[in-house]
């Protein structure tokens, strides 16, 4: 019991490297006139070249598309879709140089 007292407690202020990859800079703000849910397999297609995509819900109109690479256990590149009335806005950050202009015309093809 005081075992999982202790982890809950160390939880509480733990930001990770998920919610580190989500503070940078976007590398580029797109809108799209389709669905998030109709974005999310060519999104995470697109992210490929970057690592292994994974899709997280985030909220009732959300989700968040990272790649990752399992290796070195951390995130490279993401996309975060939200639907904003009859359009999605897609938002896009990528670690390392080199990969903006790549990333963003693989998921341009797909908006």
């Amino acid at each position: 019991m005081f075992w999982i007292m202790v982890m809950m407690a160390q939880a509480g202020g733990y930001a990770g490297e998920l919610k580190e990859h989500l503070a940078l800079p976007p590398a580029a703000t797109l809108t799209s006139g389709k669905r998030a849910y109709d974005l999310e397999i060519c999104i995470a297609d697109a992210l490929t070249v970057l690592g292994t995509p994974t899709s997280l819900r985030d909220g009732a109109d959300g989700v968040v598309i990272v790649a990752s690479n399992p290796m070195a256990g951390n995130y490279i590149a993401s996309a975060a879709l939200r639907e904003a009335g009859s359009q999605s806005r897609v938002t896009i950050r990528v670690r390392g140089k080199g990969w903006n202009d790549r990333i963003r015309g693989r998921v341009e093809a797909c908006l």
